[in-house]
């Protein structure tokens, strides 16, 4: 994140309607931990968080156990 940061491309100032959004494909351990490191350090100065689509075949499951872990990810 530190070398790609999305707002080194795209500035964002704190009146931009700018919304990062990322594409997870596999929900693994790989994948969470984008995902995590995403949740983290995904904050900006117009305040919007990041929103990301997950393409998993057992999404379901492997989610709610995420979600079990990280509730305040939604």
């Amino acid at each position: 994140m530190d070398h790609y940061a999305p707002d080194m491309y795209q500035p964002v100032a704190p009146d931009s309607e700018f919304s990062p959004h990322i594409l997870i494909v596999g929900f693994h351990h790989i994948g969470q931990s984008i995902l995590r490191q995403c949740a983290i350090s995904g904050h900006y100065a117009n305040g919007r968080n990041i929103s990301a689509t997950v393409i998993e075949r057992n999404v379901n499951d492997i989610a709610h156990r995420f979600m079990y872990h990280y509730p305040a990810v939604e």
